[in-house]
C-alpha cells in the first residue's frame, strides 16, 4: 500500500509540473500574439486611410504619399531625386465578371494586352490581405503587375508599376507596396 500512495503522489507531482508548464508554455504563445498585433498596429501608426463612399475599398498608405482620384485611385511613391525614380500603385474600380471565373477574366485579359508586350512573369495564384486572385508582370516602357482579387462577383484591379531602371533598387517600394496591400480590404 505504501508503494502505491508513494507512487501516486509522484504521478500528481508530475502531472501539476506538465500541467505548470504547458501553461507557462500558452501564455507566451498568447503573450506573442498580442505583441505581434501591437507591431502591427505601430507600423502604421503616421500612416493615412483611404476611405471613400464611392468606392468600395480601403487600406492605409504612408502619409508622403501623393494620392490622386479620377476613375481609380492612384498612389505615387517618390523617389528621392526625381519621377523617374517613382512608383505608382493604381487601385481601379470593381468589375462585375458574368459567367466567367476570375482566372478565365485574366487569362482573357492578358490575352488581350500580350500582343505588344513581354511577359516577364506569368499568371500564378496569390492571395491579398485573405482575398483570393491571380497575378501577372509585364515590362513595357517599365515593369508593370497586375493583381486581380475575386470579392463576390467582383474583380478589382491592381497595378504596381515602376521604372525600367537598372540604376535604381526598388526593393524599399516593393516592400511599403506590400505593407500598403496587407491592408487593402473589399468593404461592399
Amino acid at each position: 500500500m505504501k508503494g502505491l500512495s508513494l507512487n501516486l503522489k509522484m504521478s500528481r507531482k508530475w502531472l501539476i509540473i506538465i500541467v505548470a508548464f504547458i501553461l507557462i508554455f500558452l501564455s507566451m504563445i498568447i503573450a506573442s500574439y498580442f505583441s505581434s498585433l501591437k507591431i502591427k498596429e505601430d507600423q502604421f501608426q503616421n500612416w493615412g486611410t483611404y476611405e471613400s463612399d464611392n468606392i468600395p475599398y480601403v487600406f492605409k498608405y504612408p502619409k508622403n504619399t501623393r494620392l490622386t482620384e479620377e476613375d481609380s485611385v492612384l498612389l505615387t511613391l517618390w523617389g528621392p531625386n526625381d519621377i523617374s525614380q517613382s512608383v505608382a500603385l493604381r487601385f481601379l474600380l470593381p468589375k462585375k465578371i458574368k459567367n466567367k471565373t476570375l482566372v478565365d477574366y485574366v487569362k482573357d485579359d492578358l490575352k488581350q494586352k500580350r500582343e505588344n508586350i513581354e511577359v516577364i512573369k506569368t499568371l500564378e495564384a496569390i492571395e491579398v490581405n485573405n482575398l483570393a486572385g491571380y497575378a501577372y508582370t509585364i515590362k513595357r516602357m517599365g515593369f508593370h503587375r497586375f493583381l486581380y482579387l475575386q470579392s463576390e462577383n467582383n474583380v478589382v484591379s491592381i497595378i504596381y508599376s515602376k521604372p525600367d531602371s537598372a540604376s535604381r533598387d526598388f526593393s524599399e517600394f516593393d516592400k511599403t507596396v506590400e505593407l500598403i496591400l496587407s491592408t487593402f480590404e473589399v468593404t461592399e
